[in-house]
This record gives structure tokens, C-alpha cells and sequence, in this order.
């Protein structure tokens, strides 16, 4: 069911074809050398220039330990004028080389933060989509459910009159269970893709078990269908409704204790209610 919806054109995300690839592919390729080579020509040259302004500091600093150490003797030669200068000079370079340190320090740190946030916003945005697909998903085989179970009452089951007897004709419970194969499918699916839609494992094992749930339920009704649908007898084949027990209760009257509530509607809404806590939480609107 699901196969059609989420096939991909790779075609769209510019991947080679067939068609003129080898030539599109090259292109691509001298570009990106191109692209590589003026970045690495603009690269090197500041590689140099703070190699160089890292010396010329460390020079300074290394003078400045000696103004520090030997400040009578540098006078002495130098002269005052010339000492107070070259001093305030060398302070001056690197008191500026330190401040430059933790200034681009304190940017890196801004940036890394920045582009944290960008992935994490981008994580729960991906999140966000597969949620929103798995609830989609999840109301289309509900829905697919339900339009068998009221098939199957409509067309599959049949009153004998002036008894209590219900028969099964044989026909539309084939094709209905077949249609219920899918449906079983599909929520076997969608128990295997509840561990991929969140990083919080609390919600993932609690959305998991209500498909794990549903999944089970079907099984039984898919497996009664397997077991006894050979045993049909009679012009046009049938079956009375009370030997087919997970089928009659899937199409009896809807009861809040019925094994129909318990294992397929209610872990529905679970899953259903789970589902949309989580996407309005991360859409911020709680």
C-alpha cells in the first residue's frame, strides 16, 4: 500500500542517468575542482599570513619577558625614549594578540553553538515529517480496516430466517480476507517504523506496542481465515459465523469489553493521541 506513495524519482536530486551521465558527471567533477582549487588558493595564503602574525606575537612576547626581566640594562642601551616606546609597543601587541585569541575564541564557540542548533532544528524537523507520515499512514490502514469489517458484514455473513444461525458465504470472505492480508501487512509495518520516527525511546516502545497490538489481532483473524477456509461446504460454500470466533468478533456490534476494542480500536487511539501530543509538543505550541 505504501510502496506506490514513497517511491522516488532519483532523477530529481540531479543523480547521473543514463542519458549523457558520463558527460554531466565530468562537468560536475571539473567544476568541483575548480571550485576546490580557488578555495585552496584563497586558504593558503591566510594559512601564511597567520603563521606570520603568530611569530611576529611570539617574538613580541618573548621581548616583553625580557623588557621585564632586564628593564635597567635595555634602558641603559636603548635610551629612554626609545625603551618606553619599543615597551609600550610590545605591550601593545600582545595585549591585542591575546584579546585576538579570545575573541576568535568566543566566536568559535558561537559559531559551534550555532550550527548545533541549525542540526538540531533540522533532526526535529526530519522528525516532525516522519510523524506526520506515520499518522497518515496510520489512519489510511485503520480506514482500510474498517472498510473490511464493513464488507465483510454486508456481504460475507448471512441470517438464516426463523433461526439464530448466522452463515459465512465463502466468496466474499475470501476476497475481504485478502484485503485483510494487506492491512496486516501494513501494520507490521508501521510496528518496525515506530522505532525510527523519534530519539525518545520512552515514546518510541509506547507507539511501538500499540501496532505490536494490532498486529497480533489481525494475525489471529488472517491465520483462522489459513486454518478453516478449506472446511467450507455446501452450494454456495459456507460456514456458520460462530466457528469463525476472531472473524465474528471483528464484525459483531461494537462492545467496549469485545476483544475488537480491546486490541485493535484502543491501541489505535493510543497511537492516534501519542502521535499528535508529540507533533504539537515539537511544533511549539505547548
Amino acid at each position: 500500500m505504501f510502496a506506490t506513495r514513497h517511491a522516488r524519482d532519483y532523477g530529481d536530486f540531479g543523480l547521473c542517468g543514463e542519458t549523457g551521465g558520463a558527460t554531466k558527471c565530468a562537468d560536475r567533477q571539473r567544476l568541483l575542482a575548480a571550485s576546490d582549487h580557488g578555495a585552496n588558493r584563497i586558504v593558503q595564503p591566510m594559512k601564511y599570513t597567520l603563521r606570520v602574525l603568530s611569530a611576529v606575537a611570539g617574538l613580541c612576547f618573548l621581548g616583553t619577558i625580557c623588557f621585564l626581566l632586564w628593564p635597567k640594562e635595555l634602558k641603559e642601551r636603548l635610551g629612554d625614549d626609545v625603551f618606553k616606546l619599543t615597551y609600550q609597543f610590545l605591550l601593545l601587541v600582545v595585549i591585542g594578540g591575546a584579546l585576538s585569541v579570545v575573541y576568535q575564541e568566543f566566536q568559535r564557540h558561537r559559531d559551534d553553538e550555532a550550527k548545533q542548533r541549525e542540526q538540531d532544528a533540522a533532526r526535529r524537523e526530519a522528525e516532525r515529517v516522519l510523524q506526520r507520515q506515520f499518522l497518515a499512514d496510520l489512519l489510511e490502514v485503520y480506514q482500510a480496516a474498517m472498510k473490511v469489517r464493513r464488507l465483510l458484514q454486508a456481504k460475507a455473513r448471512k441470517h438464516i430466517p426463523a433461526t439464530t444461525v448466522m452463515l459465512v458465504h465463502a466468496n466474499p470472505y475470501e476476497e475481504q480476507m485478502l484485503a485483510l492480508l494487506d492491512v496486516h501487512l501494513d501494520f507490521q509495518s508501521l510496528e518496525s517504523r515506530a522505532e525510527t520516527i523519534s530519539l525518545s525511546r520512552p515514546i518510541t516502545a509506547k507507539l511501538a506496542a500499540n501496532p505490536r497490538s494490532i498486529d497480533k489481532y489481525f494475525n489471529e483473524i488472517v491465520s483462522e481465515y489459513a486454518d478453516h477456509f478449506s472446511a467450507f461446504t455446501g452450494q454456495p460454500p459456507t460456514r456458520q459465523l460462530n466457528e469463525l470466533g476472531h472473524v465474528a468478533d471483528f464484525i459483531a456490534k461494537y462492545n467496549p469489553e469485545s476483544t475488537f476494542a480491546i486490541a485493535f480500536r484502543k491501541p489505535f487511539r493510543a497511537a492516534v493521541a501519542t502521535l499528535q501530543g508529540v507533533i504539537i509538543q515539537r511544533s511549539g505550541y505547548t
